[in-house]
Protein backbone atom coordinates (compact mmCIF):
# COMPACT_ATOMS: atom_id res chain seq x y z
CA UNK A 1 0.00 0.00 0.00
CA UNK A 2 1.69 3.46 -0.87
CA UNK A 3 2.58 5.72 2.08
CA UNK A 4 1.86 2.91 4.35
CA UNK A 5 4.36 2.33 7.29
CA UNK A 6 6.41 -0.90 7.13
CA UNK A 7 8.35 -2.35 9.76
CA UNK A 8 9.25 -5.70 9.07
CA UNK A 9 10.67 -7.68 12.43
CA UNK A 10 13.89 -9.58 11.51
CA UNK A 11 14.26 -13.63 11.34
CA UNK A 12 15.57 -15.21 14.47
CA UNK A 13 19.10 -16.01 13.72
CA UNK A 14 19.03 -13.01 11.40
CA UNK A 15 22.10 -10.16 11.79
CA UNK A 16 21.59 -9.46 15.11
CA UNK A 17 18.77 -11.03 16.11
CA UNK A 18 21.16 -13.51 16.90
CA UNK A 19 20.76 -16.16 20.73
CA UNK A 20 23.76 -16.60 22.41
CA UNK A 21 22.71 -20.28 21.73
CA UNK A 22 22.65 -22.11 18.33
CA UNK A 23 20.34 -25.02 19.17
CA UNK A 24 18.13 -24.27 16.50
CA UNK A 25 15.78 -26.93 18.61
CA UNK A 26 14.95 -23.70 21.36
CA UNK A 27 13.38 -21.55 18.42
CA UNK A 28 9.50 -22.30 17.55
CA UNK A 29 7.18 -20.75 15.28
CA UNK A 30 5.16 -19.81 18.24
CA UNK A 31 7.88 -17.51 19.02
CA UNK A 32 8.32 -15.92 15.36
CA UNK A 33 4.36 -15.69 16.02
CA UNK A 34 4.82 -13.82 19.33
CA UNK A 35 7.85 -11.24 18.22
CA UNK A 36 5.04 -10.29 15.21
CA UNK A 37 2.70 -9.88 18.13
CA UNK A 38 4.64 -7.55 19.99
CA UNK A 39 5.85 -5.62 16.91
CA UNK A 40 2.10 -4.60 15.97
CA UNK A 41 1.06 -4.43 19.71
CA UNK A 42 3.66 -1.11 20.04
CA UNK A 43 2.70 0.37 16.69
CA UNK A 44 -1.26 -0.01 16.83
CA UNK A 45 -1.56 2.67 19.28
CA UNK A 46 0.34 5.30 17.10
CA UNK A 47 -1.03 4.02 13.46
CA UNK A 48 -5.00 3.40 13.68
CA UNK A 49 -6.70 1.78 10.54
CA UNK A 50 -6.17 -1.46 8.79
CA UNK A 51 -3.57 -3.87 9.40
CA UNK A 52 -1.67 -5.95 7.37
CA UNK A 53 0.54 -8.58 7.51
CA UNK A 54 2.82 -10.32 4.48
CA UNK A 55 5.89 -11.64 3.56
CA UNK A 56 7.42 -13.84 0.87
CA UNK A 57 9.17 -17.66 1.89
CA UNK A 58 10.03 -17.63 5.21
CA UNK A 59 8.91 -13.95 6.23
CA UNK A 60 5.18 -15.33 4.54
CA UNK A 61 5.33 -18.34 6.67
CA UNK A 62 5.89 -16.42 9.50
CA UNK A 63 3.16 -14.07 8.57
CA UNK A 64 0.66 -16.74 8.98
CA UNK A 65 1.57 -18.58 11.54
CA UNK A 66 1.44 -15.02 13.19
CA UNK A 67 -2.39 -14.85 11.98
CA UNK A 68 -2.66 -18.56 13.01
CA UNK A 69 -1.51 -17.50 16.68
CA UNK A 70 -2.88 -14.30 16.93
CA UNK A 71 -6.05 -13.83 14.56
CA UNK A 72 -7.23 -10.39 15.82
CA UNK A 73 -3.88 -8.74 15.65
CA UNK A 74 -4.05 -7.90 11.35
CA UNK A 75 -7.11 -7.35 9.53
CA UNK A 76 -5.74 -9.64 6.38
CA UNK A 77 -2.35 -11.28 5.85
CA UNK A 78 -0.55 -11.88 2.13
CA UNK A 79 1.80 -14.52 2.28
CA UNK A 80 3.46 -15.62 -1.41
CA UNK A 81 6.20 -17.98 -1.70
CA UNK A 82 5.76 -19.72 1.45
CA UNK A 83 6.67 -23.37 1.65
CA UNK A 84 4.25 -26.04 2.72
Amino acid sequence: MPGAPRSPPPHLLGGASRPASNDLGLLTVQQAAGDYHRVIGAFKPLYSGHWLTTGGSKGGLAAVFHRAFYPDDVDATVAYGGSH
